[in-house]
Order: structure tokens, then C-alpha cells, then sequence
């Protein structure tokens, strides 16, 4: 009868201090080993490299469980196999089997991977965030999907809100550690995150028509992701302070102040375009500026597509800022790794600007996209259809109506310059008159 063990091998320990959990397969007499996707560190290995760590010893059990599962089942058939065409055998059942035996961790990173491979950068950035807090929380990078249950839940949005430091790999591949403060709507993005994996993961390993179902818990069905945190208000920026945003001057060339301001202006200037796609849009055409919103583009038939008239103010800047390779319309690429690097930037030098100001309220540059939308809304008088097609957000209610009707850009172009205009006759009035506002 063949025997089952999971253990670690002290001499395998890796360069990070990791070992790769192991199910030990002895049969005819032969011993020998199938990897699994865990990893533990010594902080859960007792001093003869035994498990300590609780959920390491439930995972060792399930395996073992499954394993001697699955042999039984192949009944005489085991003996036709030799130890390593026994333990393939094995591994490939088990892989299969259920519940027990899978990573939730890397079954979020493999669909991580297919974002990147589509092209949604951005969405998988979210996705690795919500990853991140996991391995965080359970201070592991191996999570059963059995362990992604109600109460975790709880404790992980507990968690979130706790002040703690953390660390991450940069983009040069160097460990840097940061510090929160806790989250807020962070933990509404994240929640989400692990909510859709886990959707994603049932549809992949569950199949309903053949009663094959090996994840059998639902903990959203107890666990609510909750609502936003705070009033759409708290990230709109009053007028009286994007104007002065807009007007400071005691800025050195070429600092990350001077790209705050201007980029949170061109932000507001282009009804809120974000960073992403100012990092990689490549075409002005007719005095327009044309993209596909990274954010939405693979979730819409449309791809997101927004045009929008560039005005004075945001010419000035487009000119300022131009890629003179004529590559992408804006140098951005040329100066930051990646769109991400280029956010942190440009928001560090925003949060120096403001509080050189000594604007109270924390502002970052997607504020901007918020701040529109309330100035064309409760200043302007725009519509809230108008602003909603400004926005480039689907209308879920006038879906099938939408088919029939093509856009007007027209109609963004008016709203944009009712609030470009605003700040524009504003200049004749006094600044009291916008601090009310």
C-alpha cells in the first residue's frame, strides 16, 4: 500500500527563505516527492521543520487526505505504476479533486497574467492590490479557497483599516517599504476584487451540469462588500482652489510640483482624462483628442472611446508637454518606466503644491474628474445625462435606447467649455465669490 506525507526538506530551503511544501509518495518501496504551490517560512516550522502554523497543518491534511482518496479509488490499478508514474497520476487527480487543494492566491495571480496579456494593465493593477492585502493578512502566499469564508473576510476588513507598514517590490525589482494610515474606500476596491476572483475561480474549477463542484463555500452570500466611504464631495476640489492650483507660480522647472499642477489641470482642462491614458494616447486629430478610456475599454462593445475638443487652456499645456518623437502626443513615456510611476510622481508633487497652498483638503489628480463633474452639475447647470456622457460612463438604464443613437460630441464639447468658461469670467470677480462656491 502506498503511503502519503507533507512535509518541507530542510535542505531545500530557498534564497527568499522559503520552502516549497512537498507530499512525500513511497510505494514499491520507492520514495519520492510531487512540489506543491505552497511555500512556508521558519516562522511556521517548528525546530525539527515540522508544521506549526495552523492552516499549514489543516492544508497538510487535506492533502494527505486527498491523496489516500484518490488511491483508493484506482484500486488495483495502483500496482500497474511504478512510484513516479504513481505520484503523477496522484498529482494530476488531486489537482482536480477540490475545494482542499486550491490556492486561491495563485489561481488571482494566473488571472492577473491574462489581464496583462489583454492588455488591461490598469484593472490587473487592482487586482494585484487585492492579492497583495491577502498575502498581507494571512502572512502567506498560499490561501485555500476554504479559507476565503465570511469571518476572514471580516477580519480582513478590520485589517485594512488598521495603520500598518508594508512591503513591496518597485519597479527596479528592490523591496521598499511603505506605511498606511488605513484604508477607507481602498477596502470597498479590494473586497470587490477577491469577490470577483472567487466568482472567477468557482466558474473555473466548479461545473454544475455534471455535479462537479469543487468549491463549495460562498461567503459573499454572508460577507456584503459595503458602500463608499464619504460624500463624491470630499474629492471635489472648490473652485477658489483649482484656481489657485492653477495660478501658483513659485515652482522650480521641471519639479514634481510643476507636473502636479499642470497635469491636474490638463486632467480638468480634458473633462478628466487620468494618467494612464495621458501616458498612452496617440492621437490628436482636428483639434480633438481621441482614446480609449484604460480603465472601461475592455468591458464595453464601444471600447470606451471619448473624443474630446482641446481649448486654449489645455493647448498650452499638450504643447508643453509634447512628444517631439511624435510616438504617443505627450513626452510622459519618455520620462517614467511605467503610467503607475508617473501617477506617484506627479501626486507627490501635487500634495507639495497643496500644502504650500495650505489647502486643507488632501487632493490627488484623479480630484480633477470629481471636481468637473460638480462644477458642470452644481455651478454650470449641466445636465446629468450630459455629464454622465462627458464622464464616458454607460447608462445601464437607457442601454437599449443607446443603440440607435450616435454620439454628439457636440453636446461634451458645450458642457466643457460652460465650465471652462466659468473660470474664464471668473477672472473678473472677485475670489471671494468662488471661495462661496
Amino acid at each position: 500500500m502506498a503511503t502519503f506525507n507533507v512535509l518541507v526538506l530542510e535542505h531545500q530551503e530557498k534564497k527568499d527563505g522559503k520552502f516549497n511544501v512537498k507530499v512525500r509518495i513511497t510505494h514499491k518501496r520507492v520514495t519520492v516527492y510531487n512540489n506543491t504551490t505552497y511555500f512556508v517560512t521558519k516562522s511556521q516550522l517548528k525546530g525539527n521543520f515540522e508544521f506549526k502554523d495552523r492552516n499549514i497543518i489543516n492544508t497538510k491534511n487535506d492533502l494527505e487526505k486527498s491523496y489516500y482518496q484518490e488511491a483508493n479509488k484506482m484500486g488495483e490499478e495502483i500496482n500497474l505504476y511504478n512510484a513516479r508514474e504513481l505520484a503523477d497520476q496522484l498529482q494530476a487527480r488531486v489537482s482536480k479533486a477540490g475545494d482542499g487543494t486550491i490556492n486561491f492566491i495563485a489561481f488571482g495571480k494566473t488571472y492577473i497574467e491574462k489581464l496583462i496579456k489583454l492588455g488591461r494593465g490598469s484593472y490587473a493593477a487592482k487586482f494585484t492590490r487585492a492579492i497583495n492585502n491577502l498575502v498581507d493578512f494571512f502572512g502567506r502566499d498560499n490561501v485555500l479557497t476554504t479559507e476565503i469564508n465570511h469571518k476572514n473576510l471580516d477580519k480582513l476588513e478590520e485589517f485594512l483599516k488598521t495603520p500598518r507598514d508594508y512591503t513591496r517590490i518597485n519597479q527596479f525589482g528592490n523591496e521598499v517599504t511603505y506605511h498606511s494610515d488605513g484604508a477607507k474606500n481602498g477596502i470597498i476596491d479590494t473586497m470587490s476584487c477577491i469577490r470577483k476572483l472567487f466568482n472567477e475561480a468557482k466558474n473555473e474549477f466548479n461545473d454544475e451540469e455534471h455535479d462537479d463542484i469543487k468549491i463549495k463555500n460562498s461567503p459573499f452570500n454572508k460577507y456584503k462588500v459595503g458602500k463608499a466611504i464619504g460624500d463624491p464631495e470630499e474629492k471635489s476640489v472648490k473652485p477658489a482652489h483649482i484656481k489657485m492650483i492653477r495660478d501658483y507660480k513659485d515652482i522650480r522647472p521641471g519639479s514634481r510640483m510643476e507636473l502636479g499642477r499642470d497635469l491636474f489641470m490638463l486632467s480638468f482642462y480634458l473633462i478628466g482624462m487620468n494618467t494612464a491614458d495621458m501616458f498612452n494616447v496617440t492621437e490628436v486629430k482636428n483639434g480633438r483628442i481621441d482614446y480609449m478610456r484604460a480603465k472601461t475599454t475592455g468591458r464595453r462593445k464601444d471600447k470606451a472611446f471619448i473624443s474630446i475638443k482641446i481649448e486654449p487652456e489645455a493647448q498650452e499645456l499638450i504643447d508643453k508637454y509634447r512628444d517631439l518623437t511624435g510616438k504617443k502626443i505627450f513626452r510622459f513615456h519618455e520620462m517614467y518606466s511605467t503610467s503607475k510611476v508617473f501617477n506617484s510622481m506627479l501626486n507627490v508633487g501635487l500634495l507639495q503644491l497643496v500644502a504650500n497652498l495650505k489647502i486643507a483638503e488632501d487632493v490627488r489628480l484623479y480630484y480633477a474628474r470629481h471636481s468637473w463633474a460638480t462644477i458642470a452639475r452644481n455651478v454650470c447647470r449641466v445636465s446629468k445625462d450630459d455629464v454622465s456622457l462627458a464622464m464616458n460612463h454607460v447608462d445601464r438604464a437607457h442601454a437599449v435606447t443607446d443603440i440607435y443613437i450616435k454620439k454628439d460630441w457636440d453636446i461634451l464639447d458645450e458642457a466643457n467649455l460652460k465650465v471652462l468658461q466659468f473660470f474664464r469670467e471668473s477672472e473678473e470677480n472677485s475670489t471671494d465669490f468662488l471661495a462661496l462656491l
